[in-house]
């Protein structure tokens, strides 16, 4: 369903099939539950909390169109199949906040030293390495979130977000927090806000508000974003819990690798394999709430 397949308009067949997250609706951005939905939804056997939002997520018919163009200003042979992920749709979402920045070495330093834990990097010997133009990645022994950024220790870039991170590697961190990844109609909501903003900070491009197409830097280098979060475009693409198909699942925000304004807009999808590991990927978590006071 979040792939955009078909939708039912009404029945309980809307629901089915469901999970507990993420559940796709039709209905008008950001408004409470009705009661009879809520009804439905749960006789269709979906629980969600009684204070559950339901939300936009995805790209007008016109914003997909406005890509394309934008995209084949960079990349000739760029089509609507380069967008499918994106789609109008709603998702249904409880309460919630997600965290201001992405999680830092440093930060994961502490985790790995408190938990003797060893990432799926640092066992297999190797991780990737995204050439500059983004377009290739490499693997290189030894390489991991130690010294993910080349050049430089882990010490000399504590502020910087950690990199070289599997699926598992993510989750487990969030979870010692006791907090969680951010499912992608979570992180989406928060990024863009009720009126699906293309970027952080609205709807015009500008380069000089985020880390793209250059040097890696630490977080919260650049101002925040309408939601008050850094770095939702630009530095590192993130994890999320949501699978896709065929074993990927859905990463949301560009990377410093991205040079193209229509991929790196926030409502396009990035899937990877839950293994992947890379210097273009971090995560940041996100924690469940009992009410909707500390969610922008």
């Amino acid at each position: 369903l979040q792939q955009g397949r078909e939708l039912g308009t009404t029945g309980l067949s809307r629901f089915e099939s469901l999970t507990a997250a993420d559940q796709v609706l039709t209905a008008e951005e950001a408004v409470s539950v009705t009661p009879d939905l809520m009804l439905a939804i749960e006789s269709a056997g979906v629980a969600i909390s009684k204070n559950a939002r339901v939300v936009s997520i995805g790209s007008t018919e016109q914003q997909i169109e406005a890509a394309v163009l934008k995209c084949q200003e960079v990349v000739s042979e760029c089509t609507r199949e380069w967008f499918a992920g994106e789609p109008l749709r709603e998702a249904v979402l409880s309460p919630f906040v997600i965290d201001k920045t992405e999680v830092t070495v440093d930060e994961f330093r502490l985790f790995v030293e408190e938990n003797n834990f060893v990432t799926l990097a640092e066992k297999q010997g190797r991780s990737l390495r995204v050439e500059p133009s983004g377009l290739e990645a490499n693997p290189v022994d030894g390489l991991n979130w130690r010294n993910g950024y080349a050049g430089s220790s882990a010490q000399e870039l504590g502020g910087y977000p950690v990199t070289h991170v599997s699926l598992d590697d993510a989750t487990s961190y969030c979870e010692f927090q006791g907090k969680r990844l951010p499912t992608e109609a979570e992180w989406e909501y928060v990024s863009r806000t009720p009126q699906l903003l293309d970027f952080p900070w609205g709807n015009e491009w500008r380069p000089e508000l985020a880390s793209w197409s250059g040097p890696a830097v630490a977080v919260a280098s650049f101002p925040a974003s309408a939601s008050g979060h850094y770095d939702f475009v630009g530095s590192v693409t993130e994890w999320t819990s949501t699978p896709s198909t065929d074993g990927y699942f859905i990463l949301k925000g560009s990377s410093r690798f991205d040079d193209n304004v229509a991929t790196i807009r926030l409502a396009v999808q990035r899937e990877f394999l839950p293994e992947y590991s890379g210097d273009n990927v971090g995560f940041r978590c996100a924690q469940d709430k009992n009410d909707w006071a500390s969610t922008p």
